[in-house]
């Protein structure tokens, strides 16, 4: 699009608050094809933290943590380089201060929220048909750093049927720095000679090897991503900011689609969501409103005094910006309706909930489930991996057919799914799993749910030796009975930690329990029409 159509796209002010900053820049096309295509790699890697910079002591650790290696630069890029080169560290928080509080993240203090007044019920979540009653939506994204939400929000916004409303975008916090350090320190650790390498350095070595070898296939390294600020090196706050700025972008390329759409498109106003994650900050300080959560509070009041109908809150992706609009005002609970593409299925308790959605910040997850806010949940692990796109596909479909469609295809190409899978293993697919998110807002497309009682998230009860114990296990704390009895299967009486906290004391890993007092919401088990198929068919329609 050009830079008029983009300049037209500037965020009009919303009723219920002022106008968005200006646009950020977006960086250069030509580099993120390149450092993007690690992202998603990096989060199914295994869990091992990168060592901190000085020693952590544990108040039940045995032992201290063995020492990190001595940096050394793999090769210099001048050209190209925006940081002086060295190891990174983790990103500046509360929790990983002197002093910080709290370092579980299940010990973050949450209010109790009111009791329920609204659950989700048939009429909230049964598909739309051509006569139901408009649905309307706000959309929160991180958009920065994920291909799917960008395939999410196309269809979300080719919608021509009028009955799904998006009445805003919110840009939300995003890091894979802490899995980048997993990687780093890996790339540090096979320095050392074999025999000089401590167990848990080996282990860690052994899971991180493949994320290596792949990083040196596609002629890049740790070390070249650091010194190039990579996105997968950036700290939430970084990645707001892109987010937003690739929303904008994003919008400005519906110009080519003509007045019917594009007229529709420029009036959404794109806000700021929250700089940092909750999980990690001072709770000793109220949390700061952002643009996103001024917006998103008035405006679940208003439409719900108007029509007496809940907002639906869309989230790809953490669940920060709506968790920390409940903390601020947890009154908007019953006037909106959480629509989240989580990860396990929510009876699934004998399973670490893995999954960039919830191990980013899991505070947030902990508020949402805490909170009586109706929830209508999308397992990402199970029902959104139907789903699915092969590089043959991708440029069939997309490729050359439309400024959208072309983009499209340029953010799915350079995807390392794509790389690792469909372009070099016989066009095997990845998924697009936050589609499923838009599923229930588009006319015609069916799926199937039901409704069930919301389990607890909780966190393992486990002390490790530092981020380096491969010995690290702990058990499932049981449901709020005192007992898991209604859970199937039943969760196993130990379970190794697969994310160790950032101090190197606690497991970080989350998990489902029964909650006989849970409300209740409803789950998307299965989606039944092609949504791909959906998506193309708009796209072409409207010449993008």
């Amino acid at each position: 699009a050009s830079s008029t159509a983009a300049q037209q796209l500037a965020p009009r002010p919303s009723p219920f608050q002022r106008a968005s900053p200006p646009l950020s820049s977006i960086p250069q096309a030509s580099t993120m094809a390149r450092i993007l295509r690690i992202a998603a790699l990096l989060v199914i890697a295994g869990a091992c933290v990168a060592l901190p910079s000085k020693s952590v002591e544990c108040p039940h650790a045995a032992q201290e943590p063995p020492p990190t290696c001595t940096s050394k630069r793999m090769w210099t890029l001048p050209e190209k380089a925006v940081r002086e080169p060295g190891l990174l560290t983790p990103c500046p928080t509360w929790g990983n201060s002197p002093s910080g509080f709290p370092t579980k993240w299940s010990d973050y203090p949450i209010t109790d929220f009111p009791a329920a007044s609204v659950d989700v019920t048939d009429e909230l979540i049964r598909p739309l048909t051509d006569s139901s009653t408009p649905r309307r939506a706000v959309i929160s994204t991180d958009l920065s750093m994920t291909t799917d939400d960008a395939f999410a929000l196309a269809w979300a916004l080719l919608d021509t049927e009028f009955r799904f409303n998006i009445e805003a975008l919110y840009s939300s916090p995003s890091s894979f720095r802490p899995f980048f350090l997993e990687v780093q320190e890996a790339a540090e650790i096979a320095k050392i000679h074999p025999a000089d390498r401590t167990e848990a350095q080996q282990a860690c070595l052994d899971k991180y090897q493949y994320v290596l070898d792949k990083l040196t296939a596609m002629g890049t390294h740790p070390a070249e991503l650091a010194e190039l600020e990579a996105p997968v090196t950036w700290c939430a706050d970084k990645t707001e900011q892109e987010a937003y700025a690739r929303i904008n972008d994003f919008l400005a390329k519906f110009a080519a689609a003509g007045t019917n759409i594009y007229d529709r498109v420029s009036e959404i106003p794109v806000f700021h969501g929250s700089a940092s994650f909750i999980t990690a900050s001072n709770p000793n300080i109220d949390r700061t409103e952002s643009a996103a959560d001024t917006d998103l509070i008035a405006r679940a009041h208003a439409f719900y005094e108007e029509e007496e109908q809940p907002l639906y809150v869309i989230v790809m992706g953490p669940l920060t910006n709506v968790a920390n609009s409940l903390l601020i005002d947890p009154t908007i609970q019953d006037k909106i309706v959480i629509v989240w593409l989580g990860s396990y299925g929510l009876t699934t308790y004998n399973q670490a909930l893995t999954g960039h959605a919830i191990t980013a910040d899991p505070v947030a997850a902990h508020v949402v489930f805490k909170s009586n806010a109706p929830l209508i949940y999308v397992p990402e692990l199970s029902t959104a991996q139907s789903i699915r796109l092969s590089a043959p596909a991708a440029d069939a479909w997309f490729n050359g057919l439309g400024d959208l469609s072309s983009a499209l295809h340029r953010a799915f190409v350079n995807n390392i799914f794509d790389v690792t899978s469909s372009r070099h293993n016989n066009g095997m697919s990845q998924p697009l799993a936050a589609m499923a998110t838009v599923t229930p807002f588009v006319v015609g497309q069916d799926y199937k749910y039901h409704l069930l009682q919301s389990p607890r998230i909780v966190q393992v009860q486990a002390n490790c030796a530092g981020k380096f114990d491969p010995f690290c296990n702990g058990t499932i704390p049981m449901g709020a009975s005192g007992a898991n009895a209604n859970a199937e299967p039943t969760p196993p009486e130990t379970v190794d930690c697969v994310k160790v906290s950032e101090d190197g004391c606690y497991c970080d890993d989350a998990y489902f329990v029964f909650d006989p007092y849970g409300r209740q919401v409803g789950e998307i088990f299965s989606i039944e029409t092609p949504v791909l198929k959906s998506l193309t068919q708009a796209l072409q329609k409207n010449g993008l």
